[in-house]
Protein backbone atom coordinates (compact mmCIF):
# COMPACT_ATOMS: atom_id res chain seq x y z
CA UNK A 1 0.00 0.00 0.00
CA UNK A 2 1.37 3.22 -1.30
CA UNK A 3 2.31 5.65 2.08
CA UNK A 4 0.46 8.63 2.64
CA UNK A 5 1.87 12.27 1.42
CA UNK A 6 4.22 13.48 4.46
CA UNK A 7 2.94 17.02 5.22
CA UNK A 8 -0.74 17.43 3.55
CA UNK A 9 -2.44 20.99 3.86
CA UNK A 10 -5.42 19.26 4.92
CA UNK A 11 -6.56 18.44 8.69
CA UNK A 12 -5.58 16.51 10.69
CA UNK A 13 -2.62 14.51 8.78
CA UNK A 14 0.47 12.88 10.08
CA UNK A 15 4.25 15.37 8.87
CA UNK A 16 5.86 11.67 9.49
CA UNK A 17 4.77 8.64 6.85
CA UNK A 18 7.41 6.07 5.25
CA UNK A 19 7.12 3.98 2.67
CA UNK A 20 10.58 2.20 3.29
CA UNK A 21 13.17 1.87 6.58
CA UNK A 22 16.76 2.54 6.58
CA UNK A 23 19.18 5.64 6.67
CA UNK A 24 17.92 9.01 5.43
CA UNK A 25 15.17 11.20 5.59
CA UNK A 26 11.10 10.45 4.71
CA UNK A 27 10.14 11.99 1.50
CA UNK A 28 9.02 15.44 0.70
CA UNK A 29 11.92 15.84 3.67
CA UNK A 30 15.15 18.15 3.19
CA UNK A 31 18.42 18.28 5.56
CA UNK A 32 20.03 21.75 6.65
CA UNK A 33 23.06 21.66 7.24
CA UNK A 34 25.65 23.97 9.21
CA UNK A 35 28.71 25.26 7.04
CA UNK A 36 31.64 23.57 9.22
CA UNK A 37 29.81 21.48 11.00
CA UNK A 38 29.37 17.93 10.78
CA UNK A 39 26.02 16.85 10.25
CA UNK A 40 23.60 14.61 11.96
CA UNK A 41 22.44 11.52 10.89
CA UNK A 42 18.64 10.89 10.28
CA UNK A 43 16.89 7.17 9.62
CA UNK A 44 13.69 5.85 9.89
CA UNK A 45 12.90 2.66 11.74
CA UNK A 46 9.40 1.13 13.45
CA UNK A 47 10.35 -0.17 16.93
CA UNK A 48 9.29 -3.40 18.05
CA UNK A 49 7.05 -1.44 20.70
CA UNK A 50 5.39 0.31 17.91
CA UNK A 51 3.61 0.30 14.52
CA UNK A 52 3.88 3.59 13.70
CA UNK A 53 7.61 5.28 11.63
CA UNK A 54 9.45 6.94 13.72
CA UNK A 55 12.35 9.36 12.52
CA UNK A 56 15.53 8.82 14.56
CA UNK A 57 18.32 11.33 14.84
CA UNK A 58 21.73 10.70 16.23
CA UNK A 59 24.67 13.45 16.47
CA UNK A 60 27.82 12.73 17.48
CA UNK A 61 29.41 16.19 17.57
CA UNK A 62 27.26 17.08 15.41
CA UNK A 63 24.21 19.39 13.86
CA UNK A 64 21.83 19.60 11.12
CA UNK A 65 17.98 19.85 10.91
CA UNK A 66 15.36 17.75 8.96
CA UNK A 67 12.86 20.31 7.83
CA UNK A 68 9.14 19.56 6.51
CA UNK A 69 7.70 22.76 4.29
CA UNK A 70 3.66 23.49 4.69
CA UNK A 71 2.68 23.97 0.92
CA UNK A 72 -0.03 25.67 2.56
CA UNK A 73 -0.68 27.65 5.74
CA UNK A 74 -2.66 25.99 7.71
CA UNK A 75 -5.10 28.26 9.88
CA UNK A 76 -4.41 30.63 12.79
CA UNK A 77 -6.14 27.74 15.09
CA UNK A 78 -3.40 25.15 14.35
CA UNK A 79 -2.34 22.54 16.61
CA UNK A 80 0.98 21.11 16.55
CA UNK A 81 1.06 17.10 17.87
CA UNK A 82 3.89 14.85 18.20
CA UNK A 83 5.52 11.63 20.57
CA UNK A 84 9.47 12.48 20.96
CA UNK A 85 12.02 9.92 23.08
CA UNK A 86 15.95 11.24 23.80
CA UNK A 87 18.47 8.71 25.57
CA UNK A 88 19.56 11.31 27.81
CA UNK A 89 19.57 14.67 28.06
CA UNK A 90 23.17 16.81 27.65
CA UNK A 91 24.68 17.81 30.81
CA UNK A 92 26.41 20.53 29.61
CA UNK A 93 24.61 22.28 27.63
CA UNK A 94 23.10 26.05 27.91
CA UNK A 95 20.74 27.39 25.72
CA UNK A 96 21.51 30.53 27.00
CA UNK A 97 25.43 30.96 25.86
CA UNK A 98 26.23 30.64 22.39
CA UNK A 99 28.71 28.63 22.77
CA UNK A 100 27.20 25.79 24.87
CA UNK A 101 23.83 26.14 22.63
CA UNK A 102 22.98 22.11 22.02
CA UNK A 103 20.01 20.16 22.78
CA UNK A 104 18.92 16.57 23.05
CA UNK A 105 15.79 17.18 20.77
CA UNK A 106 14.26 20.12 19.15
CA UNK A 107 11.04 20.37 16.99
CA UNK A 108 11.22 23.95 15.29
CA UNK A 109 7.98 25.91 14.04
CA UNK A 110 8.68 28.74 11.10
CA UNK A 111 6.67 31.57 10.20
CA UNK A 112 6.43 33.15 7.02
CA UNK A 113 8.17 36.22 5.88
CA UNK A 114 5.82 39.03 5.52
CA UNK A 115 7.43 42.25 4.47
CA UNK A 116 4.43 44.59 5.88
CA UNK A 117 6.01 43.49 9.41
CA UNK A 118 9.69 44.97 9.01
CA UNK A 119 11.26 48.04 8.00
CA UNK A 120 12.70 48.75 5.00
CA UNK A 121 16.13 48.33 6.21
CA UNK A 122 15.10 44.70 7.35
CA UNK A 123 13.42 43.55 4.11
CA UNK A 124 17.04 44.65 1.94
CA UNK A 125 18.49 42.31 4.48
CA UNK A 126 15.67 39.97 3.94
CA UNK A 127 16.33 40.07 0.52
CA UNK A 128 19.94 39.47 0.79
CA UNK A 129 19.14 36.48 2.61
CA UNK A 130 16.68 35.26 0.17
CA UNK A 131 18.12 31.41 -1.36
CA UNK A 132 16.72 30.06 -4.22
CA UNK A 133 13.55 31.80 -3.85
CA UNK A 134 12.79 30.79 -0.49
CA UNK A 135 12.48 33.65 2.11
CA UNK A 136 13.87 32.79 5.55
CA UNK A 137 11.44 32.34 8.08
CA UNK A 138 10.11 35.66 10.16
CA UNK A 139 10.00 33.76 12.95
CA UNK A 140 10.73 30.87 14.89
CA UNK A 141 9.83 28.99 17.69
CA UNK A 142 12.23 26.41 18.99
CA UNK A 143 10.20 23.65 21.76
CA UNK A 144 13.02 22.02 23.28
CA UNK A 145 14.43 19.06 25.86
CA UNK A 146 16.45 20.98 27.42
CA UNK A 147 19.27 19.69 30.37
CA UNK A 148 19.46 23.05 32.83
CA UNK A 149 16.40 24.52 32.09
CA UNK A 150 13.27 24.37 33.54
CA UNK A 151 10.16 23.33 31.36
CA UNK A 152 8.16 26.14 30.67
CA UNK A 153 10.80 28.96 30.40
CA UNK A 154 11.36 30.81 27.21
CA UNK A 155 13.64 33.06 26.18
CA UNK A 156 15.57 34.25 22.90
CA UNK A 157 18.01 32.54 21.24
CA UNK A 158 21.52 33.48 21.84
CA UNK A 159 21.71 33.10 17.98
CA UNK A 160 19.04 35.15 17.20
CA UNK A 161 16.09 37.38 18.76
CA UNK A 162 13.89 35.63 16.07
CA UNK A 163 14.20 32.72 17.19
CA UNK A 164 12.28 32.11 20.76
CA UNK A 165 13.21 28.70 22.80
CA UNK A 166 10.31 27.61 24.52
CA UNK A 167 11.17 24.47 27.34
CA UNK A 168 8.58 21.85 27.57
CA UNK A 169 10.87 19.14 28.76
CA UNK A 170 13.96 18.94 31.03
CA UNK A 171 16.46 16.69 32.15
CA UNK A 172 16.60 13.00 32.41
CA UNK A 173 13.29 11.95 34.34
CA UNK A 174 11.44 10.83 31.12
CA UNK A 175 14.04 9.91 29.23
CA UNK A 176 13.93 6.96 27.08
CA UNK A 177 10.41 6.86 27.32
CA UNK A 178 7.86 8.68 24.78
CA UNK A 179 6.37 11.84 25.64
CA UNK A 180 3.52 13.58 23.49
CA UNK A 181 3.11 17.24 22.92
CA UNK A 182 0.23 19.22 21.78
CA UNK A 183 0.67 22.99 21.30
CA UNK A 184 -1.21 25.65 20.23
CA UNK A 185 1.24 27.19 18.16
CA UNK A 186 -0.99 30.74 17.38
CA UNK A 187 -1.23 30.94 21.40
CA UNK A 188 2.09 30.58 21.84
CA UNK A 189 3.51 32.92 19.33
CA UNK A 190 1.28 35.58 21.20
CA UNK A 191 2.88 34.61 24.22
CA UNK A 192 6.33 34.80 23.18
CA UNK A 193 6.41 37.54 20.01
CA UNK A 194 3.77 39.95 21.07
CA UNK A 195 1.99 39.84 18.14
CA UNK A 196 -0.35 38.15 16.02
CA UNK A 197 1.51 35.09 14.59
CA UNK A 198 1.86 34.61 10.33
CA UNK A 199 0.81 31.34 8.58
CA UNK A 200 3.26 28.39 9.81
CA UNK A 201 5.68 27.87 6.54
CA UNK A 202 7.36 25.52 8.14
CA UNK A 203 8.50 22.35 10.82
CA UNK A 204 11.56 20.75 11.83
CA UNK A 205 13.04 18.54 13.98
CA UNK A 206 17.00 18.35 15.06
CA UNK A 207 19.70 17.42 17.96
CA UNK A 208 22.94 19.18 17.75
CA UNK A 209 25.84 18.42 20.21
CA UNK A 210 28.76 20.03 18.04
CA UNK A 211 29.38 22.41 20.29
CA UNK A 212 29.33 19.97 23.74
CA UNK A 213 31.32 17.03 22.19
CA UNK A 214 29.23 14.51 22.73
CA UNK A 215 26.44 12.09 21.44
CA UNK A 216 23.02 12.12 21.55
CA UNK A 217 19.98 10.50 20.17
CA UNK A 218 16.47 11.27 19.57
CA UNK A 219 13.25 10.28 18.08
CA UNK A 220 10.18 11.53 16.77
CA UNK A 221 6.94 9.96 15.55
CA UNK A 222 3.25 11.40 15.41
CA UNK A 223 4.17 14.52 14.28
CA UNK A 224 0.43 15.96 13.33
CA UNK A 225 -0.78 19.15 11.94
CA UNK A 226 -4.71 19.77 13.20
CA UNK A 227 -7.16 22.84 12.45
CA UNK A 228 -9.90 23.61 15.09
CA UNK A 229 -8.51 21.38 17.64
CA UNK A 230 -7.46 22.86 21.04
CA UNK A 231 -3.96 22.03 21.97
CA UNK A 232 -1.76 23.25 24.83
CA UNK A 233 -0.80 27.18 25.20
CA UNK A 234 1.98 28.75 26.26
CA UNK A 235 2.13 27.83 30.14
CA UNK A 236 5.09 30.05 32.49
CA UNK A 237 5.70 31.78 35.42
CA UNK A 238 4.56 35.14 35.07
CA UNK A 239 7.62 36.92 35.60
CA UNK A 240 9.23 40.49 34.28
CA UNK A 241 11.18 38.72 31.90
CA UNK A 242 7.59 37.16 29.88
CA UNK A 243 6.32 40.85 29.23
CA UNK A 244 10.62 42.46 28.75
CA UNK A 245 11.15 39.67 26.10
CA UNK A 246 7.97 40.38 23.85
CA UNK A 247 8.17 44.20 24.53
CA UNK A 248 12.23 43.52 22.97
CA UNK A 249 10.96 42.52 20.05
CA UNK A 250 8.47 44.74 18.91
CA UNK A 251 11.26 47.84 20.24
CA UNK A 252 14.22 46.40 18.72
CA UNK A 253 13.06 45.07 15.53
CA UNK A 254 15.39 47.19 13.52
CA UNK A 255 18.31 45.55 15.84
CA UNK A 256 17.58 42.20 15.30
CA UNK A 257 17.53 41.64 11.19
CA UNK A 258 21.32 42.67 11.57
CA UNK A 259 22.61 39.29 13.33
CA UNK A 260 19.41 37.42 11.51
CA UNK A 261 20.38 38.55 8.37
CA UNK A 262 23.43 36.78 8.56
CA UNK A 263 21.78 34.06 10.94
CA UNK A 264 19.44 32.67 7.89
CA UNK A 265 22.21 34.14 4.77
CA UNK A 266 24.27 31.03 3.51
CA UNK A 267 25.79 29.12 6.22
CA UNK A 268 29.71 29.33 6.33
CA UNK A 269 30.03 29.21 10.43
CA UNK A 270 28.32 27.72 13.87
CA UNK A 271 27.04 30.55 14.76
CA UNK A 272 24.27 30.43 12.29
CA UNK A 273 22.91 27.09 13.74
CA UNK A 274 19.28 27.08 14.60
CA UNK A 275 17.27 28.79 11.71
CA UNK A 276 14.96 26.99 9.40
CA UNK A 277 15.90 28.30 6.02
CA UNK A 278 17.86 26.13 4.11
Amino acid sequence: MKAAPLLLATWAVSLIAADREGPGLPKGWRERRFGGTAPASFSIARESDNAFPVLCVRAASAASMAICDVPEPPTASATLRWFWKVGASLPAADLRKKERDDAAARVLVGFRYEPKRFSPLERLAFETAREKGRYPPGATICYVWANRERAGEHFASPVSERIRILVLRSGDAEAGAWVDEARDLAADYRALFGDEPPPVESVAVMADTDATGVTATAWFRGLTLEAGVSGSALRFERDPSAKRSADLWNRRRSRLIRGSGILFGPIRTRARKGGLHS
